[in-house]
């Protein structure tokens, strides 16, 4: 019997697919492979990370039109940027996730009813190291 392999789940995120464009969405971290799944209404949170413990990476790839995945080999950079800096009357913008890869750019914006940054940050660095700023 082989050992089930430990999945983390960043959720709560919206993938910028367009100019103006944001499509809500989770990335599953399983080994040295991050997926990128397209979420609907119906499952957030603690339902999603159910439903994708037991996922093969195949399975979820096969979920959504649109889901991928993206392999440590191919992460340039990780940054996690904290945007929400400014006082009570003004804010710096969405903290979010810009991921630099040899197929292009993804930009992940954080939603503020999931994963918050810093989480995120400490997931991505455990399984990518130096690749995260």
């Amino acid at each position: 019997m082989t050992e089930t392999t430990r999945k983390d789940l960043i959720h709560g995120l919206k993938r910028k697919v367009g100019l103006l464009r944001y499509q809500p969405c989770s990335v599953i971290l399983e080994n040295d492979t991050m997926f990128v799944a397209a979420c609907d209404k119906k499952a957030r949170g603690e339902d999603l990370a159910a439903r994708y413990a037991d996922m093969t990476p195949e399975e979820i790839l096969a979920e959504s039109e649109g889901n991928l995945s993206i392999s440590a080999d191919q992460i340039d950079k990780i940054r996690v940027d904290r945007q929400a800096g400014g006082g009570i009357d003004t804010s710096g913008g969405p903290d979010r996730i810009i991921l630099k890869t040899t197929l292009g750019k993804q930009v992940f914006v954080f939603t503020g009813k999931g994963t918050d940054s810093a989480r995120a940050k400490e997931i991505l660095a455990r399984r990518f190291g130096h690749k995260v700023s």
